[in-house]
């Protein structure tokens, strides 16, 4: 049931007094500070206008200013940051799902596409004293056709700049009104350049999609940071996209049904040759069986260019024998030197494609991918894709969304199966493209900045907190360390903003955002699950606090 407006008034009420007055001390605290793996544990964590104003041993004395809470043991680490999200704008809530984030600990978003609503929202948030995640916001997509040359790019930064916001974002542009892109072909080279270099002199982070134009090489010579990690997969791993990648593999699937065809006729032909054909065609057959049940992109490329190629080598070899069978027929002997022809003619045209993508695919060609984006943060948003979107249960956080996203999500099985068709239409197996995500992830640790991010309220059925706890774990899953894998959550965001000062850690001087954990989560990020209050910007909310909250904006 829906609490009554005038007892929710009064609870946030006493948030808006304690925002102001609060010097709170948390004792009994075991503290990850995440600025490295250390524990210190028998902690008292003092907090004071929003700012963390020491940490100190448990048995000092503390002066009755300080509002005490007993972590009884318990721990502490820093507020959690979801890197990739698209707030949700309600007509008549600033931040309508701020209680869903506050529950999982999320105390900081980066909104990946910005306007004057949410604009104006950071305002009413710091005027009127309201307990939600910080934000951090882009502006508007940047792309042609509203971009099309150096000079405009310099102005849309200049011009985002004036307005407030905090980074920029290249993406293709999307009409919400015409519900489609309007982006064609990308922005040139050179204004892409040019985009870039202004954010950098304005001291602006830049973050955004891979594109075909400018090219995805370009893109990363240019440091920018990538919003989704599915960039290195889509235009790299397969580096002329769906279309192009789906084109040569009809011509190879034709090129080895041929040749199955042709080693049947060498078979029946040539004695001498029975045992090299069978053995082409046996090898045709499993190329087929495994077509079906591996998505070409990643690792998996490896193998299938290789066999391929074995494929293509044999097929020669036994050509230029056929080549020396005679029918009895000239018409018969023309068909059969045209076939050849035709086989190794496709045969060719396809290679040209596998050949280099292997390449592509190779431990040293990502390994050099991984170098060249030592230098960028790359944003996860894994979730999304593939068997961990599928997996998803969110059934108990629907309830607080808006109705008629809830009511939407709720029925969402038509349009999940119509999802899963198009993946195999375009052979991309679910499995072995998180195995692909899986392999870049960690070619990419230790060297590029990675955060967790989620696309929040971007994509259907990935809602606000707790897609985050499904992110982080399946980072953690995929091969980085509890610790490396907090770090993407916390210390990395900062430092995508250049905001290492100002968040990311508990130490002094720096915003006071915690969460308070039954368990250890270095151990087991299981933890996480287990949320007893959180802090934000100063203000310590309870569990029954955040259950009242989350009460309030429960769709009816």
């Amino acid at each position: 049931m829906k609490l009554p407006s005038i007892i929710i008034f009064f609870i946030l009420g006493l948030f808006k007094i304690s925002a102001q007055n609060d010097t709170l001390a948390f004792t009994n605290a075991n503290v990850i500070t995440m600025k490295n793996e250390t524990v210190l544990k028998g902690k008292t964590v003092l907090v004071s206008n929003g700012k963390f104003v020491d940490i100190l041993d448990a048995n000092n004395q503390l002066s009755n200013a300080y509002n005490i809470i007993d972590c009884k043991g318990k721990y502490l680490i820093p507020g959690l940051v979801d890197g990739h999200v698209h707030l949700y704008k309600d007509e008549d809530k600033v931040f309508r799902n701020a209680p869903l984030y506050l529950s999982k600990g999320i105390t900081t978003v980066f909104n990946m596409r910005g306007d004057s609503v949410l604009y104006s929202w950071k305002d009413r948030i710091k005027n009127e004293g309201l307990i939600v995640p910080n934000i951090y916001t882009s502006g508007e997509f940047i792309n042609e056709p509203f971009v099309n040359t150096p000079i405009e790019a310099k102005n849309q930064v200049l011009k985002e700049k004036a307005l407030g916001v905090d980074f920029i974002k290249f993406h293709e542009y999307f009409s919400d009104e015409e519900r489609r892109y309007l982006t064609t072909e990308g922005v040139s080279v050179e204004t892409f350049d040019a985009l870039v270099m202004a954010a950098k002199e304005n001291n602006m982070p830049i973050t955004g999609h891979g594109m075909f134009s400018p090219h995805f090489e370009n893109i990363l010579d240019q440091n920018m940071s990538l919003a989704h990690l599915s960039a290195y997969l889509e235009y790299h791993l397969i580096p002329d996209g769906t279309d192009a990648f789906q084109k040569f593999s009809k011509w190879t699937k034709w090129a080895l049904l041929l040749i199955s065809i042709f080693s049947i006729i060498l078979f029946f032909k040539s004695k001498r040759n029975r045992l090299l054909s069978s053995i082409l065609f046996c090898s045709n057959i499993f190329l087929f069986a495994i077509w079906f049940n591996t998505v070409w992109v990643g690792n998996s490329v490896l193998i299938y260019s290789m066999l391929l190629l074995t494929v293509v080598i044999v097929s020669v070899l036994l050509g230029f024998l056929f080549k020396n069978q005679h029918f009895n027929s000239k018409i018969k002997n023309v068909l059969s030197k045209t076939v050849l022809i035709v086989i190794l003619s496709i045969f060719t045209y396809s290679i040209s494609y596998w050949i280099p993508l292997f390449f592509r695919n190779t431990n040293s060609a990502i390994e050099k991918l991984a170098d060249k984006s030592s230098n960028i943060s790359v944003f996860t948003t894994m979730l999304l894709e593939g068997p961990n979107w599928f997996g998803l249960d969110h059934s108990n956080e629907l309830k607080y969304l808006n109705k008629p996203i809830a009511d939407r999500w709720s029925t969402m099985e038509p349009w999940t199966t119509t999802f899963l068709s198009r993946w195999k239409e375009s052979n991309l197996k679910i499995t072995d493209w998180s195995l692909s995500e899986k392999t870049i992830l960690q070619k990419l640790r230790g060297k590029a900045n990675i955060i967790m991010g989620t696309d929040a309220m971007g994509f259907p059925l990935i809602i606000p907190g707790s897609s985050a706890h499904y992110e982080l774990k399946l980072i953690n899953k995929f091969g980085l360390t509890p610790f490396e894998t907090l770090q993407t959550a916390t210390t990395n965001a900062a430092k995508f903003l250049n905001k290492e000062n100002e968040f990311g850690t508990i130490e002094i001087g720096k915003r006071a955002d915690m969460v308070l954990l039954d368990k250890n989560p270095l151990q087991n990020l299981d933890a996480l699950d287990n949320i007893n209050g959180v802090l934000v910007n100063g203000n310590w909310l309870n569990d029954k606090k955040i259950q009242l909250l989350l009460k309030e904006i429960e769709s009816k």
